[in-house]
């Protein structure tokens, strides 16, 4: 694994992590391996209606590539169609999609918009989505590249050759602990109310 890509693996993560926790998820860990990495937060949210559950899955779920396409001189929206050729990005962009299509039928069916062009209210909520998303992440953006830039001291300071290489299960774990002086500063940025966004 090079650098550049384990930089990239990191700041993905990261902005997982990240939104997971803005959007009250319990966080755990963030596992590096030669197959890239993985943040982990408990998929649950006992007391949310379906709803609003799927729409902070859905933020979650974007949270890795908008975080590594902040930078990006093109814009995001070039920089996300060339980010979810990536493994992990694909993956999340497959889940991501599932549940806008499941928003995107809500507001179809059940808030009276009918006559809505179904790819239209997906490009709206896709534009809604990543641009919230955009602005969670601008707002903590000293928090993403601390978390960052600590992802990347815990690799460096493994036996970086062992991701390589690595023997069966091989990985880098972080665990939520070792990030709770960055995650307990993550600022809440209000989700836009209906018909103001």
């Amino acid at each position: 694994m090079n650098p550049e890509e384990l930089n990239r693996i990191a700041r993905h993560e990261a902005g997982h992590i990240l939104v997971a926790r803005h959007e009250g998820f319990q966080t755990n860990d963030i596992i590096i391996t030669a197959a890239g990495g993985q943040a982990g937060s408990n998929a649950r949210l006992p007391d949310a209606p379906i709803m609003e559950y799927a729409s902070r899955r859905l933020r979650v779920l974007l949270g890795g590539v908008v975080a590594q396409c902040l930078d990006a001189p093109q814009g995001v929206p070039q920089c996300i169609t060339c980010s979810i050729k990536k493994v992990d990005a694909s993956s999340d962009w497959e889940r991501a999609e599932e549940i806008m299509r499941f928003l995107a039928h809500d507001h179809i069916y059940h808030d009276n918009g009918g006559g809505v062009d179904p790819n239209d209210e997906l490009r709206r909520i896709s534009i809604e989505y990543f641009s919230y998303v955009q602005k969670i992440l601008e707002t903590n953006r000293e928090i993403l590249e601390e978390i960052t830039k600590f992802v990347l001291s815990k690799v460096n300071s493994s036996d970086l050759m062992a991701l390589a290489y690595p023997p069966p299960n091989r990985a880098i774990v972080i665990f939520d602990q070792e990030m709770q002086s960055y995650l307990s500063r993550v600022r809440n940025v209000p989700f836009p109310e209906a018909g103001k966004r």
